[in-house]
């Protein structure tokens, strides 16, 4: 498979295929707040097969997360979102999407998987990278998911969201 990685604009993740596939893995509800509104330079790629976009990996080099954990480490950057397709899974997409992501990141990084109960998820990549679990979180967005009373808040449980997570750190 001849995968190649591209950077794209804010503009290009909200009118392309990278935000349907995000939308489809995680819900509208993430899908529309992946990059955070105080943060000027997201690093956004995609994975490109035949000039489809099969793969999506976001980052920035500011911390997010640590106000769930307590941690020691000066943490850099945040490695945000991974998505790939589902029909491509199992093919290192995603860890050479998080690999060149990671390029352009300050270490240490940290990043959170969602941890879902019917699909892979991204602390498989963590575990492959050598990232290091910190912190695990039960119902990690039950309080958010209430008070959002969004019908498609996750696209496990639904209305409210009863998912896992954990957290992940990377001193390169």
């Amino acid at each position: 498979m001849d995968i190649n990685i591209k950077q794209i604009s804010e503009n290009e993740y909200y009118n392309s295929k990278a935000y349907d596939i995000v939308y489809n893995g995680v819900g509208e509800t993430y899908a529309k707040n992946i990059i955070p509104t105080d943060i000027s330079e997201s690093i956004l790629l995609v994975a490109k097969l035949d000039k489809e976009i099969i793969g999506f990996v976001c980052g920035y080099n500011s911390s997010e997360y640590t106000d769930m954990i307590n941690i020691n480490e000066n943490i850099n950057s945040t490695l945000k979102m991974i998505a790939v397709e589902p029909e491509y899974r199992g093919y290192g997409i995603g860890t050479k999407l998080t690999k060149e992501c990671l390029k352009y990141l300050s270490q240490p990084t940290i990043s959170r998987a969602w941890r879902r109960s019917e699909e892979p998820d991204s602390s498989l990549i963590f575990k492959k990278l050598n990232f290091d679990l910190i912190s695990s979180i039960e119902n990690t967005w039950l309080k958010e998911s209430k008070q959002e009373q969004d019908d498609n808040f996750c696209p496990d449980c639904g209305k409210i969201c009863y998912c896992d997570s954990e957290i992940y750190v990377l001193n390169n």
